[in-house]
């Protein structure tokens, strides 16, 4: 090492990369000084190309691949990540050996004896793993950088390749006085002996991965698929309510929104049965609610639905250190939320309504998700399902706009939510309480049927079984079954809706197997609400946009008198048509003196 450090071979110091600095070197016109061939030759000999390297006079260094008969290489013929490591056939017998960059830096070393191999990829590339598979067998593999940034990274590259691919052993070569650009070629040609090479060796470190740097800034972590192990959706309410995901609730105001989270959360405490009758496991809930007051709203909704109160848990207010109460907000007190959630066991969480607690928020697209997914990421980490509960807007005239666009703020709300529910008026001429709870987004499930419930004033939810009512149009505003108002109806518009003539009551009495006289019933009221229209009498068709009908009661076409309907007094005619006070329907024989009809009247 003296001798060395004499002729200025070998240094004391060093720099973080354990090279010496470079120094630029200034570009001038190029001047060929010299022209060489290596013969690339395969593991068992086998001439498989040419290299061609042309060396300047400004020290850079120019190289082509051509056929082993000399023929140029067209682009992509000879690629050279996967041409073999020079020397690969004469060291492939070694056990150990240094892998060095290029030809001439392989040829240096094996003049002194030294076993050895070269890269012919240049240092921006690396060769393919099949190459590399060659000296896998080494204990130890040398790898011999040329000092230059690009040439330190080629053989980093390969060493994670080597040691990816299973070699033991690998070490890194330092050489700290190496010029720039100095290779192996350079340290031979500097006067270095086989026992110099040999001592240089003794002195490299195993390569270890470098931990990733810090950057300042944000930065991507990105993992390979086949790393990640897929598994199942965790639900709570299979196909409603999963955990780790957030799901919303939106509906109109006063349909039941927050009693039916209570309901749910009462469910939950007790393992209780779903809707569906699967059973709910037993956990713990916690409310975070800006409308309802906890004594007289939430605890006595949970009461009433028979909760285990000893499993919900509310949020009163944030507590600064010296005892001020403020107001909660998901974006500055999400810590604290997770901590609460670890400390209580949450299953659930309610946030009700959920732009409240994002106050300035909700209308941005870009602050919703800043807010929602680092709230999402805390629910998926805990295995805690999500439930924020949402006001929706009034429907377009049309109901072009789906229900889930129809939630109040930005439609980042809607994006953001795994699963989107929608709870809607349904009622009927005998329950005009009914509900319809229906999932009107889902991206982790097909959606499941909706489900129909009721409530009897101050009374406890009620599920009624599924239901075929479309929540979206019960939503919109445009669902015909809304507009009937009940089931019976909704039936009595699909049969005129599939028959192209006309109905009679009698008719469609048979065809639905119900009372004539509740047919009849119906009829009139729906004849006032404008779902049929009556284009003679005794006779009934569903309103059509060519039927005549403009929205009212009135029929298309006026019916055709009989004479005996048609009385005078003195010689002027009295046209005026007898009708039932009830039905607005025309009157014949002694119903005309009585002003009603028979049926009507015992209806």
């Amino acid at each position: 090492m003296a001798a060395l450090r004499e002729r200025g071979l070998w240094g004391s110091g060093n720099t973080s990369n354990g090279f010496r600095p470079l120094t630029p070197t200034p570009s001038k016109a190029r001047r060929v000084i010299g022209t060489e061939r290596y013969d690339a030759l395969d593991i068992a000999g086998n001439l498989v190309a040419i290299h061609q390297r042309t060396d300047y006079d400004d020290g850079s260094k120019g190289f082509a691949w051509l056929h082993p008969d000399g023929r140029a290489s067209h682009k992509g013929e000879l690629p050279s990540k996967a041409m073999p490591l020079f020397g690969i056939a004469r060291a492939q017998q070694a056990s150990r050996g240094v892998l060095v960059e290029g030809e001439k830096a392989q040829l240096a070393l094996v003049e002194l004896r030294i076993t050895s191999v070269g890269s012919v990829t240049g240092a921006s590339s690396t060769p393919n793993d099949d190459v590399l598979r060659a000296v896998l067998h080494w204990q130890p593999i040398y790898l011999w950088p040329d000092n230059d940034q690009q040439g330190v990274q080629h053989m980093l590259r390969i060493a994670a390749r080597l040691v990816a691919l299973g070699a033991p052993d690998v070490r890194i070569v330092r050489w700290t006085d190496a010029p720039p650009k100095g290779d192996a070629a350079d340290f031979v040609a500097a006067g270095a002996t086989a026992e110099d090479v040999k001592r240089l060796l003794a002195t490299a470190e195993p390569w270890t991965p470098e931990p990733e740097p810090v950057a300042d800034g944000p930065r991507l972590d990105i993992v390979a698929m086949s790393q990640v192990e897929a598994v199942p959706v965790d639900w709570l309410w299979e196909r409603w309510l999963a955990r780790g995901k957030l799901a919303l609730i939106g509906g109109h105001v006063g349909d039941g929104k927050s009693t039916l989270t209570t309901a749910i959360a009462a469910t939950l405490s007790r393992g209780g049965r779903w809707p569906d009758g699967t059973r709910a496991p037993v956990g713990n809930t916690l409310f975070l609610l800006a409308e309802d007051a906890l004594d007289d709203t939430l605890k006595p909704r949970l009461i009433l639905h028979g909760a285990d109160c000893d499993r919900v848990f509310a949020l009163r207010a944030v507590r600064d250190p010296d005892g001020r109460e403020r107001g909660f907000s998901l974006a500055k007190h999400l810590p604290e939320l997770e901590a609460a959630i670890i400390r209580h066991d949450i299953t659930l969480i309610v946030i009700d309504p959920l732009s409240s607690f994002m106050p300035g928020s909700d209308r941005n697209g870009e602050e919703v998700r800043d807010i929602l997914i680092p709230l999402v990421q805390v629910i998926d980490r805990h295995s805690v399902a999500g439930l924020g509960v949402m006001h929706l807007g009034k429907p377009n005239g049309g109901g072009a706009r789906r229900a889930v666009q129809m939630l109040l703020g930005a439609t980042a709300f809607g994006a953001t939510a795994r699963i989107v529910w929608a709870l809607a008026a349904g009622p009927t001429d005998d329950d005009p309480n009914r509900r319809v709870l229906g999932v009107v987004k889902t991206n982790v499930s097909m959606k499941p049927t909706s489900r129909a419930f009721t409530r009897a004033e101050d009374g406890p939810i009620t599920w009624m079984g599924e239901t075929t009512d479309d929540i979206e149009a019960l939503i919109a505003g445009t669902s015909t079954r809304n507009d009937a108002k009940t089931p019976e109806r909704a039936d009595i518009i699909e049969l005129l809706t599939m028959r192209a003539e006309p109905m009679r009551p009698a008719e469609i009495s048979e065809a639905l197997d119900m009372p004539e006289g509740s047919v009849r019933k119906m009829l009139r009221k729906m004849l006032d609400v404008g779902n049929v229209t009556q284009p003679s009498y005794g006779l009934y068709s569903v309103v059509t946009l060519d039927s005549g009908n403009t929205g009212n009661s009135w029929p298309s076409e006026l019916p055709v008198l009989p004479e005996s309907s048609v009385t005078t007094t003195g010689t002027v005619a009295d046209t005026r048509v007898p009708l039932c006070w009830m039905c607005g329907l025309l009157l014949f024989g002694a119903d005309v003196e009585r002003g009603v009809h028979t049926e009507c009247e015992n209806d």
